[in-house]
């Protein structure tokens, strides 16, 4: 009982670092209650992990409260980007409200056989291709392409800044006379 009690005491202490934590949780896009009902629970498990941690390795107060405020946000931070990551697949939208694209022939006939002659001739993967177009083409932003493919937005510009740049280096050694510059 005096553990839970000094747990709850230990909380109120750290009651300004745990509502600046909540606010963040908030301005992310979580519901302002549940944002603080998390922050109270990871932070209460993370005061019962470490003070058990820290009686046993001899460590000083003033760490607990650093030690414990700094978990939570790791903790809160990570279950917050998994599900950011994931709300795209969540959003179904209906055929019927988007607006009719052009096929990629209407839209850019030059690109479609660029793209597919480069994946023939194995020069860009079929992927970086679909990411080509996607992005240029299409105009889709990395995040919702990196939902569809299960990949890092960071992973997809890189692999799509490489094959451009393949692309180029074949279009100036296919034209003569322009020299590398």
């Amino acid at each position: 009982m005096t553990d839970d009690l000094a747990g709850v005491v230990a909380l109120v202490a750290l009651g300004p670092a745990l509502v600046r934590l909540a606010r963040r949780l908030a301005a992310a896009g979580i519901d302002p209650r549940r944002a603080e009902g998390d922050v109270m629970a990871v932070a209460f498990e993370q005061l019962t992990v470490a003070r058990t941690r820290m009686a046993h390795a001899g460590m000083p107060t003033c760490d607990l409260a650093r030690t414990i405020v700094g978990k939570t946000w790791d903790r809160l931070r990570t279950e917050l980007r998994a599900d950011q990551r994931c709300a795209l697949r969540r959003c179904r939208l209906d055929a019927t409200d988007l607006p009719a694209a052009p096929t990629l022939a209407e839209a850019t006939p030059g690109i479609t056989g660029i793209l597919t002659e480069a994946v023939a001739t194995g020069a860009i993967s079929a992927e970086a291709a679909r990411i080509i177009h996607a992005t240029r083409v299409e105009r889709r932003s990395f995040r919702s392409l990196a939902c569809e493919l299960h990949k890092g937005e960071a992973a997809l510009y890189k692999m799509r800044r490489r094959s451009e740049r393949v692309l180029v280096e074949r279009t100036r050694a296919d034209r003569p006379g322009q020299g590398a510059g």
